[in-house]
């Protein structure tokens, strides 16, 4: 009697959770895994799936559900299927780390053999992208020394699709003589933050901030912006810096079109200025053998501050850092400071930012801001 009326509170939970799931339940999860094993054993395979998807919704966590979703699928002449809800089984148990039961670690093994069965396609691609990687590496090696640009070049391409290339990575490095300050996740050490307290970083590039169009154009996750001209381009809805912040970005030119290329951050926009028609802002740009630091106000363009750099080559990555505080600008290149200034006239620098560039082809594979909050 008492287990009727559990198995009657239970299927009145399973009819409300469609509506009203407040998050995994794991009781009803776990009776749904134990009625998917009932249909399994008599065959009503269409059941188990559908009872072995509830589970997934209700507990993620139960990972044995993944597994067997594999087995049903493989049962009912569905190896397509199969092969994802495998492979979906082996990243949740991925994700979870090394604090496997002995039980679902060795479900995972037996996942892994019917993944090398049944995805074949797989394993080649691994083969297919290992010899590619290896033959970049020997490309490169060959010719480092008969045409250096076309060497870095080829290893530029292949660490864009396999960041982690041991060889790739080091031959790289030794190539530019600089190291990449960009680690695979694109974090940075927080102790290269030049303003204490940093602690949100907005991703401008993720949200395609820069807006695309005649001039600016997206590639994964690489922004390429080219004019033979001199253009600025806004965030886009406006992206609004607070008093202390740090904006940066990294970048490269990969074409000249003309002597005074550059490519740069600007911000402190004067909202009030813009509405009437006219300009007030401060540009922060790396040009071939120069970092400067500008105030733009109506037709004249102060110098603030400028500093001499080693000529940089096409096609090598450069992070360019402003730490703004009040009306105070320090300007990084590389984590170096080379620029410590303050704009006349302004009190604050808060305010929309964006970017400035000209007369080249420039790639920005990061662009953020960072803030205190």
């Amino acid at each position: 009697m008492r287990r009727g009326l559990v198995l009657i509170a239970v299927s009145l939970l399973l009819g409300l959770a469609g509506d009203h799931r407040a998050g995994a339940d794991e009781e009803v999860a776990k009776f749904l895994l134990s009625q998917a094993k009932k249909a399994i054993s008599v065959r009503k395979y269409d059941e188990a799936v559908v009872k072995l998807q509830r589970v997934q919704e209700e507990d993620p966590t139960l990972l044995e559900a993944g597994y067997l979703l594999g087995q049903v699928f493989e049962k009912m002449k569905q190896p397509g299927k199969a092969l994802g809800a495998y492979r979906t089984f082996r990243d949740a148990c991925a994700a979870q780390g090394d604090g496997l039961e002995k039980k679902i670690a060795r479900l995972l093994k037996k996942a892994q053999k019917r993944i090398a069965t049944l995805g074949k396609g797989e394993l080649e691609l691994e083969k297919l992208q290992k010899a590619f990687g290896d033959d970049v590496v020997a490309f490169a090696t060959r010719l480092q020394k008969s045409d250096e640009d076309i060497a870095v070049e080829a290893l530029r391409r292949l660490v864009a699709i396999e960041p982690t290339h041991k060889a790739g990575n080091r031959l790289l490095s030794e190539l530019t003589g600089e190291e990449d300050l960009t680690n695979a996740t694109g974090d940075i050490d927080p102790k290269a933050v030049p303003i204490g307290g940093i602690k949100v970083w907005d991703d401008l590039l993720a949200k395609r901030a820069i807006p695309p169009g005649g001039d600016t154009s997206y590639k994964r996750k690489v922004l390429t912006v080219d004019n033979e001209g001199n253009t600025i381009f806004w965030t886009d809805p406006a992206k609004r810096a607070p008093e202390v912040f740090v904006y940066e970005m990294e970048f490269r030119f990969t074409k000249e079109y003309a002597n005074g290329y550059l490519v740069g951050l600007a911000f402190g926009q004067d909202e009030a200025v813009a509405r009437k028609g006219g300009h007030e802002f401060v540009m922060a740009f790396a040009q071939k053998s120069l970092v400067t630091m500008v105030h733009a106000s109506g037709t004249k363009n102060l110098d603030i501050g400028e500093a001499a750099r080693k000529a940089t080559r096409l096609g090598t990555w450069h992070r360019l850092t402003a730490a703004v505080e009040g009306r105070k600008v320090r300007v990084f290149l590389d984590g170096k400071q080379v620029i410590n200034a303050s704009v006349p006239g302004r009190k604050s620098l808060a305010g929309p930012v964006g970017i400035f560039h000209q007369r080249c082809v420039a790639e920005i594979r990061i662009l953020r801001m960072g803030t205190k909050r």
